[in-house]
Parts: C-alpha cells; sequence; structure tokens
C-alpha cells in the first residue's frame, strides 16, 4: 500500500515466553453521565423507562410538569437504561486502584455521555478533563465516537468547512505524555520502564456514523494518512527492538478476533495478529466491566486476561457495586486445545486459532463460549418492563458465522449475509444482544447492539422507511414525522 522508504529489517523469531508477570489495565466506553441524578422513587423525575433516546434524564416540562411514568425511577448505581452515574464511576476506580498494580492502563475511548443533544464543545471538554484528571495511574487512551461535539463529527483534513483539531489538541494534553502523534487524533506512547510502543488509533475516520465521510464522492483509503503515520510508528518500534501494541475503539460483539498472514490459507502457523475486545464500563451495554491482562515484561506478549465485572443483578449492587473476576481466559479455554496451552505459552494468535477449532470440534466448548457472552453479559438485565432475556442456543448456522467472525480481523472476511434492499448496517444483527427500546411508533422492540448507539436517528428512520416501503406501508414516513412532531411539544 506504501512506498517503503525504511530499510529492511530481518524477520526475528519469536520470543521465548518468561521473567515474571507484569499486569496491565483495559478499559471501554465510560460513558459517564453527569446529570444522571438519584432519588427516591416518591420524588424521582428521573425515569428509566422512557420513550427517550437515552433515559435517567429529567424531562420534565419547564413548569416542572412530568409528562412521563416514573414508576421505575434510576437507581444510585445506574440502570440498563442509563449511561454510568457518577457514583459507579467512583466505585469503578476504586475497584481498579484496589485490584493490582498495574504498570498502565489503557482506555478505548466514549467518555461523553448519550445524552448528545445536550453536549457542546464547552460540556466535552469539562468531562475529557474531569475523567483524566480523576484516573488512577497512566492512561493511555483512544478517541471514540462521542468524545467530541458534535457527536460523530471527525472530518478529515480534506475538509474545509469544520474541523475537529480541538479536541485532538486536548486528547494531548490531558493524556499520558507520548512521543508521537499525528494530526489526525492518533498518538503513539512507550509507557515508563517498559520497552513496548501502544499506538492508539483515530478510528472514527472510518466509523459509518460519523458524518463527515459523506461531504465528498472520492473514498480515501488512508483518510489523513493514518495508515502511513501508523506504518511509520511500527517501523521505529523494530528499529528500536520494541514490542508493539495497537488501541482502537471499534464496535465487535466478540471477545476476540484473529488476524492471518495468509487469508486464503488460515491456520495456526498463519495465525499472526489477535485482537482482544471486551464489554464496556457503562452499564447501558451490559454489566459494568474491565479487564486485566497478564504480560510477559520481556516479551509484552498476554499470558492472561481477567474479566472484572459488577454483577447488576446481585440484590446488594444498589448498596455499593462489587467487581469480582468473572473468567480468565488462561483457566476457561486453555483446556480446551489439543495438546492444552502450557504454563509457560502465551495467548498467542496460533493458540486463538487452535480454539476456534476446538470451538469447531467440540459444540459443547462452543456452546461454553457463546453462553458466557451472551448470558453473562446480559444476564439477569430486566427491561423496564420485567422482561428477562432469555439466551438461546446457538444452532449450526449461528456458530458457523460466529467461527468465521473470529477469524474475521479483516472486516472483507466475514461471512456476513448481504440482505437486498436499503441498510445502513454494515454487520447483521445478532439475536439477544440488546436492549429494549421504544420504536418510532412507540412498540416495544429489542434494539440489536449494532444499532442503538445514540439512540433513535435518521440510520434508524431511513432503514425502517426502506423496509416499510418495500412492505408496501407508503404513509410510514406520514406518521414518524406526526410523532416527532408530538414529541417535541412534550
Amino acid at each position: 500500500m506504501f512506498a517503503d522508504s525504511h530499510p529492511k529489517s530481518t524477520d526475528a523469531a519469536p520470543p521465548d515466553v518468561a521473567g515474571s508477570v507484569a499486569r496491565a489495565l483495559k478499559l471501554l466506553a465510560e460513558e459517564g453521565d453527569a446529570t444522571f441524578s438519584a432519588v427516591t422513587p416518591q420524588a424521582s423525575v428521573m425515569a428509566t423507562d422512557l420513550r427517550k433516546p437515552i433515559c435517567c434524564q429529567d424531562y420534565a416540562l419547564p413548569n416542572g410538569t412530568i409528562s412521563y411514568d416514573v414508576s421505575y425511577p434510576a437507581l444510585k448505581y445506574g440502570n440498563h437504561s442509563c449511561d454510568a452515574p457518577p457514583a459507579l464511576l467512583d466505585a469503578t476506580l476504586a475497584s481498579i486502584e484496589a485490584t493490582s498494580n498495574f504498570s498502565f492502563s489503557i482506555f478505548t475511548g466514549d467518555v461523553v455521555d448519550a445524552d448528545v443533544w445536550n453536549n457542546s464543545q464547552t460540556s466535552v471538554t469539562d468531562d475529557l478533563h474531569h475523567f483524566y484528571a480523576d484516573y488512577p495511574g497512566q492512561l493511555l487512551s483512544s478517541l471514540g465516537n462521542h468524545d467530541t461535539s458534535p457527536v460523530n463529527s471527525f472530518p478529515r483534513r480534506s475538509t474545509t468547512t469544520n474541523s475537529s483539531q480541538w479536541v485532538y489538541d486536548l486528547a494531548a494534553t490531558d493524556w499520558a505524555e507520548t512521543s508521537a502523534r499525528n494530526q489526525s487524533g492518533c498518538y503513539s506512547y512507550v509507557p515508563a520502564g517498559t520497552n513496548l510502543r501502544v499506538i492508539s488509533i483515530n478510528t472514527q475516520l472510518w466509523y459509518g456514523g460519523n458524518f463527515w465521510l459523506y461531504d465528498q464522492t472520492a473514498i480515501e483509503s488512508d483518510p489523513d494518512g493514518i495508515l502511513a503515520w501508523m506504518t511509520a510508528e511500527l517501523w521505529k518500534a523494530e528499529n528500536a527492538g520494541q514490542r508493539a501494541w495497537i488501541s482502537e475503539l471499534i464496535l465487535r460483539d466478540s471477545e476476540f478476533e484473529i488476524g492471518y498472514s495468509n487469508n486464503d490459507n488460515k491456520n495456526a502457523q498463519t495465525a499472526n495478529l489477535i485482537s482482544h475486545v471486551q464489554g464496556g464500563l457503562t452499564p447501558r451495554d451490559s454489566n459494568p466491566s474491565y479487564r486485566v491482562y497478564d504480560v510477559d515484561p520481556d516479551t509484552y506478549e498476554i499470558m492472561d486476561a481477567t474479566e472484572y465485572i459488577a454483577n447488576m443483578t446481585d440484590p446488594h449492587y444498589q448498596e455499593g457495586p462489587e467487581f469480582k473476576p468473572l473468567y480468565s481466559f488462561r483457566d476457561s479455554y486453555g483446556y480446551m486445545v489439543d495438546p492444552p496451552l502450557g504454563s509457560n505459552e502465551s495467548l498467542s494468535p496460533a493458540f486463538f486459532h487452535r480454539l476456534t477449532e476446538a470451538f469447531n470440534e467440540s459444540d459443547s466448548n462452543f456452546q461454553s463460549f457463546y453462553q458466557r457472552i451472551h448470558a453473562y453479559y446480559f444476564a439477569g438485565y430486566n427491561a423496564s418492563d420485567n422482561a428477562t432475556y432469555s439466551v438461546a442456543v446457538c444452532d449450526e448456522s449461528c456458530k458457523t458465522g460466529w467461527l468465521c467472525s473470529l477469524r474475521a480481523m479483516r472486516s472483507e472476511d466475514n461471512c456476513d449475509t448481504v440482505t437486498p434492499g436499503i441498510s445502513f448496517r454494515k454487520r447483521d444483527e445478532i439475536p439477544g444482544a440488546g436492549r429494549q427500546q421504544t420504536d418510532l411508533e412507540g412498540r416495544r422492540t429489542r434494539l440489536p447492539r449494532a444499532r442503538k448507539c445514540d439512540g433513535l436517528s435518521i440510520r434508524d428512520v431511513m432503514e425502517e422507511l426502506g423496509t416499510r416501503i418495500s412492505q408496501g406501508d407508503s404513509d410510514y414516513l406520514d406518521r414518524v414525522v406526526t410523532r416527532i412532531k408530538r414529541r417535541r411539544r412534550m
């Protein structure tokens, strides 16, 4: 893709895994809601059951009249219909401090909450300043699609009418000292006391919700030269004898994805990249969580990864969330491969490919993986109408799709089926992986993760409009417009 102006480097043999273990911590999607307040049911105007894009907000009319039901009031430590309240963020940071000593932490973005219509450059600046000032220890970060104003606004440098340079400069000021940066929200770190280069990529310039991607007809395969910059940073790492990790925010629904040197021949020998994917701190998606990595301090290979979760179905959760280890990759998956993962072996790309082979050969192994993702992250999640999600067994067709996805770090290799008609999604919906929300006509629907970010949007309207027109419902748009006008008068 790029002209090679760098000296050729001799391929190094994979290092032996040895030495003591260091620790790193990874967080995703904090989305703290500073306007959230928890009050008693008798006095509450903060409801969790609203026909709104995000709940736990005061939607009372200017005269104080409450025009909605508050049978399900917001509580101190959050609700699945809401972003993270300050009390939950404080409890999470306290748990992180008490868990262990970390060499550094990685945060992959989305500090700003989802009531995006209330946000401004000033409020986003305040949110980012406060989060990074409060975080204990060295934090290496990436930008999320919420971390600007308006939301999803990340113009390319070829766009002359607008710019998000203010948030890029803000991040460079707030974040840990960087060794390099480009002008489009990408940063490179060498954490103190390590021989590791962490390269943070601003993936929002490829995000479908970034409306500035549509201001010109030409497709930029490398917007703002980000990939060329990343390549140069990787060369710096190699020439300095460093290892490199790449950090980014991108929506995925699995725990890992594997990359290959030969995508036409995927096996343990050609597996050479692994992407670790996890849940977030916001309870709006699932149970609040973070992940702790045990890292070999010589090779920077991942030896284990342990997921910590606060179970919101715990009857004592609202007295103070308690983050507990849910599972470790080594303990939960190491025995599944043949031969089992050795005590000195890392969680390498080859191991993860062998794990997908174990999933393919043993349905019980695969169902254990599937249930862990869908049954726990959404376990006991009660929607406001007290409907509890159930987790269906993943049948053979479902399993084939998952195995394909796990082996598809390169997106064009996934097995998503293209459905004829208008579609604003790149990935198929995954049943059971969402929460309930009221649609544009007031019906309760289960909203998949791929569609619920930022609530109802033009994408939802246009997608539903295409479906309804294809079904002969030509009056649908008029009904939507009428409903939106009615909401504005609330």
